[in-house]
């Protein structure tokens, strides 16, 4: 009888892991579905954006040529002509360049969700850079202006001069990118045989996109200076000091390159890039102006 119930125990265990093979295991759970993509709350996956851009301070100024474009840089959308709608998603935020290939208006950067309205227009203000920069210029030691043959310097060999330095933009106008953290920058080149230094009150490197006015000079010093917005009029200080051995000439005079920032982006990895050049160091300031220091 025992050797008759030992053959039951062992059917019985056969019959069990056949079932465990061919069905699976009663007691496991299923596995998790993946997670599904995100969608957009409303259900709708893309829409149409069209940019309506103005001009900062004049409001009924429409920019909406081509020379105006916008960057989505979200999902490298790519270049847009201003007055042309592309298609978006709904379902992120997106990162837009507004006047990405203007020469004249700074670049904006704005985040964006278009909230699945279709189609979705985007205001937005582009501040007008100054082409002229009329008003700069740079203080004698007596207070009075700086002028070429009726209102110079006075130097001798081994002597400093401080001096402020003034500009400003016109009115409705900038001279440096607003809606940017940059900074602007000035450069003062020189000639070694007869200035030491020339230097401003915030040093910064010499950016690689400058390049001197001609061979006779060879020294030069950047420094960061403010912006100027809408006829806001502003100063920075300069410091030259001469040779000890060799007077100042008047054919090498130094001369001051004040760069305005400005928005770009990295060709190669879509980063943003906030100031006067790009990543190969080429010149992104739209309006980069001069001012000679006159010594005699």
């Amino acid at each position: 009888m025992a050797k008759q119930e030992i053959n039951w125990l062992a059917v019985i265990a056969v019959v069990a892991i056949g079932y465990f093979v061919l069905v699976g295991n009663p007691f496991a759970k299923d596995p998790a579905a993946p997670d599904a993509p995100t969608a957009a709350v409303c259900g709708v996956e893309d829409v149409s954006l069209t940019p309506k851009l103005t001009r900062l301070g004049k409001a009924g100024t429409s920019l909406s040529t081509a020379t105006y474009n916008y960057y989505v840089i979200t999902d490298n959308i790519g270049a847009v002509s201003a007055a042309t709608a592309t298609t978006v998603p709904t379902n992120k935020d997106l990162t837009i360049m507004l006047g990405e290939n203007s020469t004249t208006y700074y670049t904006k950067v704005v985040s964006v969700n278009t909230g699945c309205s279709d189609p979705y227009f985007l205001s937005a203000k582009l501040a007008l850079a100054d082409s002229s920069l009329n008003t700069k210029y740079l203080e004698n030691s007596d207070g009075s202006v700086n002028v070429a043959s009726t209102s110079e310097e006075a130097l001798g060999t081994g002597e400093t001069f401080e001096t402020t330095v003034h500009f400003k933009a016109g009115a409705d106008t900038y001279f440096g990118n607003p809606d940017s953290s940059c900074e602007n920058v000035a450069v003062c080149e020189y000639d070694k045989t007869y200035i030491v230094s020339c230097k401003g009150d915030d040093p910064v490197p010499v950016p690689g996109a400058f390049s001197y006015t001609n061979s006779t000079y060879d020294g030069s010093n950047a420094f960061g200076i403010p912006k100027s917005a809408d006829g806001e009029k502003v100063s920075f200080n300069l410091e030259i000091v001469t040779s000890s051995s060799n007077d100042p000439i008047p054919t090498a005079q130094p001369k001051i390159t004040l760069y305005d920032c400005d928005i770009d982006k990295d060709e190669d990895s879509l980063e943003i890039i906030e100031g006067i050049e790009d990543e190969d160091l080429n010149s992104i300031s739209l309006q980069a102006q001069t001012l000679e220091v006159h010594i005699t």
